[in-house]
């Protein structure tokens, strides 16, 4: 990753580039990209016209309606609201395959990546909502970010 923001993140890129190719313009080149890709960044996504039209539910939610397939979905609220007992109860509810208070679940191998206990506290209340399923676990401590890759190396492992 290159972050072209730094001027010496960008002169080690542009280094890297002529010593490729030591005739080209790196450095004017590189320069009008950054420009173009900060103002693309800064306009943001386009204007678009939303017209309703019908999904096929089984395959558009994981929890339906509650939790989309492919969609980032977060939990937020105030400190012991009960979001991590919701979460464990969605993993387990897709480990099983089982409905979640009625709602229909696809079932899923499941993966709880956890950036606020650890796995003794998520290990007792998968133990209150139910001792018959396991999921993988991962504590995380960075921001997401920072590790994506790590994660979906050990994903596809």
């Amino acid at each position: 990753m290159v972050n072209l923001l730094s001027t010496s993140s960008k002169q080690g890129f542009v280094k890297a580039l002529l010593g490729r190719d030591p005739q080209a313009n790196w450095s004017d080149m590189t320069e009008q990209f950054t420009v173009l890709v900060v103002r693309a960044y800064r306009e943001g996504e386009p204007l678009t016209l939303l017209e309703p039209r019908a999904r096929e539910r089984a395959s558009a939610f994981m929890v339906d309606p509650l939790v989309p397939v492919n969609v980032s979905t977060l939990l937020y609220g105030d400190g012991a609201a009960g979001k991590s007992y919701l979460a464990n109860a969605i993993a387990r509810a897709c480990s099983l395959g089982e409905p979640l208070l009625g709602m229909p679940v696809r079932n899923a191998t499941v993966a709880y990546l956890d950036w606020e206990w650890d796995e003794e506290e998520h290990s007792e209340r998968l133990f209150r909502l139910g001792a018959d399923v396991t999921f993988f676990y991962r504590a995380c401590r960075i921001p997401l970010h920072q590790e994506y890759r790590t994660i979906q190396r050990l994903l596809k492992a």
